[in-house]
């Protein structure tokens, strides 16, 4: 068996290793390996859980839901005629009247 690295980039950084770690060139490249499949499969496996408990946190709070949210569109309950978001500080609805030319006095 046999793995020949032709990249000059992949070489110098195994190279590296090899020398920080005191492994040999073949230890080094297979630790590595190694660490880096089981960062990547314990991500997968946390990414597949949180899916499972957002999905059965979803499908538990369905049947909490009441009209009109149900069949609106989102667009609808959280955007107004510009664009812009309705649940906004009212700092932000006083300064957007008056440049509608609203009058801020009362």
């Amino acid at each position: 068996m046999s793995l020949n690295i032709k990249n000059p980039q992949a070489h110098a950084l195994a190279e590296r290793l090899a020398k920080l770690t005191g492994e040999t060139l073949t230890e080094a490249v297979t630790t590595a390996l190694r660490e880096r499949l089981a960062r990547i499969e314990n991500v997968s496996a946390i990414d597949e859980e949180r899916y499972r408990e957002l999905k059965a946190l979803v499908e538990g709070s369905r049947k909490l839901w009441r009209e009109p949210y149900l069949s609106r569109d989102h667009g609808e309950l959280l955007y107004d005629e510009l664009g812009l978001s309705t649940h906004r500080p009212s700092s932000l609805s006083s300064r957007r009247s008056r440049r509608r030319g609203a009058s801020c006095v009362s």
